[in-house]
């Protein structure tokens, strides 16, 4: 079987062949022992040690390379956009107001001043921590969760251990929410995290649909004291004529409302 017979075989190697007494046993560990005492021996084991910490530092480097991946794999599947996973983030009055946020933070402030990608920092963040990770063999993953991991011949990939997805939804995406599906509102409203994007974006319904929705899940976010983002174009005034009072009384009383310029910061095209 490849066994060199210039050394004696391990106990390992002796239980895939055969069943040993207490005494061979005995024998077989003394045997190795006493091999592993000689020139050939030591040498031997040097040489085992060497490949085995290289092969984890392979491994490590691998394994690490890994990670950013697969933060990307369930932030697309929490929602986020590629537009704001895709642009570098740097120091903006948006990326200030959201670092460490946990509370309800409106960004308020014209297109381009960075609050979208502000608030795909902040669920990186969140997604990110270690705490949230642990190495798993690839062919213990499987589906619904699998899904969202590419195909690996690895043996070990990062497997995020959380069971409940922060969410990214535009506010237009919310107001085709079924305002009746409950199971659907609760996903929402008790997501670890939540990003609600673009509101003003979406329709105005005549008969304030939307407008009970989100008084519906900014309130349970509030009782629930569940970290809360939410971007738009206008100004607190504006705010408050659209979605009423109740609505920003929750938002001040939870959290707060932060201006993040009229500057926008995106590249505009060479004339």
């Amino acid at each position: 079987s490849g066994h060199d017979m210039n050394k004696p075989r391990t106990y390992r190697e002796h239980q895939w062949t055969m069943d040993l007494s207490s005494e061979e046993r005995e024998a077989n560990r003394a045997e190795w022992a006493a091999w592993r005492e000689t020139p050939e021996g030591k040498a031997e084991i040097v040489a085992h040690e060497a490949a085995k910490a290289e092969s984890e530092r392979v491994e490590t480097e691998r394994y690490a390379a890994l990670v950013p991946i697969y933060i990307d794999h369930v932030l697309r599947e929490a929602g986020v956009p590629e537009r704001a996973l895709a642009v570098v983030p740097h120091d903006t009055p948006a990326m200030q107001a959201v670092a460490g946020a946990l509370d309800l933070l409106v960004l308020l402030g014209a297109p381009g001043v960075g609050k979208s990608v502000a608030a795909a920092k902040w669920l990186r963040d969140y997604v990110s921590d270690p705490s949230r990770w642990t190495p798993s063999n690839w062919d213990l993953l499987t589906t619904p969760r699998g899904s969202m991991y590419p195909a690996h011949s690895s043996r070990l990939v990062p497997s995020y251990k959380e069971t409940t997805l922060p969410i990214w939804i535009s506010a237009a995406q919310l107001a085709r929410t079924d305002h009746y599906n409950q199971t659907e509102i609760d996903r929402i409203a008790k997501a670890p995290r939540l990003v609600i994007d673009d509101l003003f974006s979406e329709f105005s319904d005549s008969k304030g649909f939307f407008q009970a929705l989100l008084d519906e899940i900014i309130d349970l976010r509030y009782s629930g004291k569940r970290p809360t983002v939410i971007t738009t174009n206008f100004d607190v005034e504006a705010f408050k004529a659209r979605y009423g009072e109740r609505v920003v009384d929750r938002l001040v009383e939870g959290g707060r409302f932060y201006a993040c310029g009229n500057t926008s910061l995106r590249r505009r095209p060479a004339p």
